[in-house]
């Protein structure tokens, strides 16, 4: 039986979802269940307000779940949030044989054929069979919780596709939203099938010189403001308001209220639809569905992250949708464009399903990291040997780590009397803030940069990024949008977009006075990319307030969390836990870390496996 799932389970994540982001986990029990779980750091951007988006998308793979089910021998009994402690945990599943057939298992095969069309359509209405067959879809729903507002009306069409192109608007005006869409672009085909994962540009539908704009000058923060003195918003929003009206309909998903669970049923409402209009031979685009989300949280709740203007004419484009469809007595879910137009040039493809067993969800770890690479970039004074080794449990799972040395080449080579003036004689301090202005910078991301290609290249599709003390704030510049002046010209940003998180051991987020380096800003970190901290209780070498600093902005990025190391944490008869309480305890030649801790080390890289485990 649970190969049988787990066959289910690889064709069922062919399932839509924002970005293609995937935001799903399965753990199969032995008893022929299924647990599915939502990721809701796959997709944090403003356009999911409380996971809606998510929602959706596990609907839909619940609903391909019924359908392979069925063609199997089996129905799927499905308990959505079976846990009310556990709002991440969307569904049981259970497969019991059965004789009956699924009303539409005759979709199956268009599961794999089912994709996103950003052509244009032809301008012509839906062929009665066809229009008949799409509005059968709802009405297998005993409860009728989900209906879907249909209109062929050209009018209608226009005064849709002008408040749906207000999404696109947004994309040229908020800063969140421009870096949540462009650090999630797969750029190239090899990109796009080592990833499995994000929006890939092929299926952008833009010609070569449309692809080179939106790469090299529209994905770019900086430039894209400097834009918008001229327009560029609403020229962006003009563009696709055209593109909008040529389809046959458009549509408005809708359900009864706002609750979870008639987010999932409509999830499965829309799949239903989608893989039935596939069938039919017909086109298909989701349009501005993250503006439908905004809208109603603008509803509920002032969003920080938009101006007055953007509140402004989100809210009036949400209410000219209610009124466009007349669906003021509903919650719009899902927005789209239907019609005729030839085959979408390319196809997102889709990772192989994360399947866990009970023994692994429970050990709250993964059996294997092999998709992971992490570039670790040491501290000022040298990357030690017993440094990398620490990382050695991490590797035992699959995991590839590349050292990177500020201080220069093999640290072996050092010169001992080099590494003690630097750490422990007299002056040591001034010596390393005099060393931490003369290196050069591109150099160190030059390593970087070489590090996370090799990785990408042993085929790792995930890389993380880490560091020790100032080797942190090197890891954080690499993807801090917008870029400080310093990197924005480098090389190394061009990869930003494998990163997917961030560590940093006692890290340096602003520097020592004295220093003269550009620092973190870790506002600037993507809200994607998840970021674990650590530091000790007792840590004399990172400036005064950095772990303050660093808690305060946990409480405005979700995706910050900082691990303080202490006594509080170690027991009241624990030893101060010093700036070199991680990396073993060899310096160089002679030399030992009079301030390592190995507990506290051991607890350190625990906690490691389990953020990428997470990951």
């Amino acid at each position: 039986m649970e190969e049988t799932i787990k066959e289910i389970l690889k064709l069922a994540v062919h399932a839509p979802s924002g970005h293609n982001s995937q935001p799903w986990r399965f753990v199969v029990k032995g008893d022929g269940k299924i647990l599915i779980w939502n990721l809701p750091d796959k997709d944090k951007t403003l356009f999911n307000y409380r996971q809606r988006g998510s929602l959706i998308a596990h609907g839909a793979v619940l609903e391909n779940v019924f359908i392979i089910a069925s063609e199997k021998g089996y129905e799927a009994n499905i308990r959505l949030f079976p846990e009310e402690q556990e709002p991440d945990l969307v569904a049981e599943v259970n497969f019991e044989k059965t004789i009956k057939k699924y009303p539409y298992q005759h979709l199956l095969p268009y599961i794999l054929q089912r994709s996103t069309n950003r052509k244009p359509y032809k301008i012509t209405p839906l062929k009665d069979k066809d229009r008949e067959s799409l509005e059968t879809v709802t009405r297998s729903l005993k409860d009728g919780k989900c209906e879907i507002a249909l209109t062929q009306d050209r009018k209608s069409i226009h005064e849709a596709a002008v408040s749906l192109s207000m999404g696109d608007r947004l994309l040229f005006e908020n800063f969140y939203i421009h870096q949540a869409l462009f650090s999630n672009v797969n750029w190239t085909l090899r990109d796009e099938q080592k990833k499995r994962e994000g929006l890939y540009v092929g299926t952008k539908e833009l010609s070569l010189f449309e692809r080179l704009i939106f790469k090299y000058l529209l994905s770019r923060w900086g430039v894209v403001h400097k834009l918008q003195r001229a327009g560029i918003s609403t020229k962006a929003a003009l563009k696709r308001q055209k593109l909008y009206e040529k389809c046959s309909a458009i549509g408005i998903l809708t359900a009864s209220s706002d609750s979870p669970v008639d987010f999932i049923e409509a999830g499965r409402v829309l799949q239903r639809f989608w893989l039935t209009a596939t069938s039919l031979g017909l086109s298909f685009q989701p349009v501005s569905v993250g503006l439908l989300y905004l809208g109603q949280q603008i509803q509920r709740e002032t969003p920080e992250k938009l101006t007055t203007n953007q509140l402004n004419f989100v809210r009036e484009a949400y209410k000219q949708i209610i009124d466009t469809f007349n669906i003021s007595q509903k919650i719009p879910v899902f927005s789209f464009r239907v019609g005729y137009s030839i085959a979408p040039t390319a196809r997102s493809l889709k990772k192989a399903p994360t399947i866990m067993t009970c023994d692994d969800a429970l050990r709250g770890k993964n059996s294997d990291l092999s998709s992971i690479g992490i570039v670790f970039i040491g501290p000022i004074i040298g990357l030690t040997p017993s440094l990398m080794n620490t990382f050695r449990p991490l590797e035992n799972q699959g995991a590839s780590i590349i050292g990177v040395d500020i201080f220069g080449d093999d640290y072996e080579k050092k010169s001992f009397w080099k590494i003690l003036k630097l750490t422990m004689l007299p002056g040591s301090h001034s010596r390393r803030i005099s060393f931490a202005n003369s290196f050069l910078e591109h150099k160190v991301f030059d390593k970087i940069e070489s590090a996370i290609r090799q990785l990408v290249h042993q085929g790792k599709t995930k890389i993380i990024l880490g560091g020790m003390s100032g080797g942190f704030t090197f890891a954080a510049r690499v993807i801090q949008s917008p870029p400080d002046h310093e990197i924005e010209k480098h090389t190394v940003r061009k990869w930003k977009n494998y990163v997917t998180g961030l560590f940093g051991v006692s890290p340096l987020i602003f520097y020592p006075e004295g220093i003269h380096r550009p620092y973190t800003h870790l506002e600037s970190i993507p809200s994607h990319v998840k970021t674990l901290l650590f530091f000790g209780d007792q840590d004399t070498v990172i400036p005064p307030g950095t772990r303050e600093h660093a808690e305060d902005k946990t409480r405005t990025c979700s995706n910050i969390q900082v691990k303080s190391l202490g006594r509080e944490e170690f027991g009241k008869k624990s030893k101060p836990i010093k700036h070199q309480f991680f990396g073993g305890k060899d310096f160089v030649g002679p030399l030992k870390n009079p301030f390592w801790y190995p507990e506290v080390e051991t607890y350190v890289v625990h906690e490691l496996e389990n953020f990428l485990w997470k990951l």
